[in-house]
C-alpha cells in the first residue's frame, strides 16, 4: 500500500522471525478518560499502544500485536488522529536521507485504487538479514 505523503505499508512473509504477540505499552502520559478511540472487542485497548507518531516511525499495522503487516509513517507532522493505535517497533531518523530517498522512489511507483486505497501495482521484495 502506497499512500503518498502518509503510509508505505508492507507485510513481512518470512518464518525465521517469531511473530510478537505483545501490544506496545499505553505512554505513561496517556489518559483513557479522554479518547475517542472505539476499540473493536479483539483489542479493548487499542487506543494505548505507542505514542503518537511522527514521520519515520514503523509500526504494526491492522490491529495486530506482531505483524505480519506494517507501515512506515511518512506524514510531515504528528498523526494524532490515528492516537496512540500502533505498536511502534521502528524508526528512521529525520537525517537519515538515503531512507528516505528510497521511500520517495517507492512511491514513484505506479499505483491502482483498490477499495479506496491506493496499492503497488507490483510487489517490492527485499531480504531480512
Amino acid at each position: 500500500r502506497a499512500e503518498k505523503d502518509l503510509l508505505l505499508q508492507g507485510v513481512i512473509t518470512t518464518n525465521k522471525i517469531k511473530k510478537n504477540t505483545v501490544f506496545g505499552k499505553c505512554p505513561d502520559d496517556f489518559d483513557a478518560t479522554k479518547t475517542e478511540t472505539k476499540c473493536p472487542p479483539h483489542d479493548p485497548n487499542c487506543g494505548c499502544h505507542g505514542p503518537i507518531m511522527t514521520k519515520g516511525m514503523v509500526a504494526w499495522a491492522a490491529g495486530m500485536a506482531g505483524g505480519p503487516d506494517f507501515f512506515i509513517n511518512t506524514f510531515h507532522q504528528p498523526v494524532d488522529w490515528w492516537d496512540h493505535q500502533h505498536t511502534v517497533w521502528g524508526i528512521i531518523r529525520s537525517n537519515d536521507h538515503a531512507s528516505f530517498a528510497v521511500l520517495d522512489t517507492l512511491y514513484k511507483l505506479p499505483v491502482t485504487k483498490q477499495g479506496g486505497l491506493w496499492m503497488l501495482d507490483d510487489k517490492v521484495e527485499f531480504p531480512l538479514r
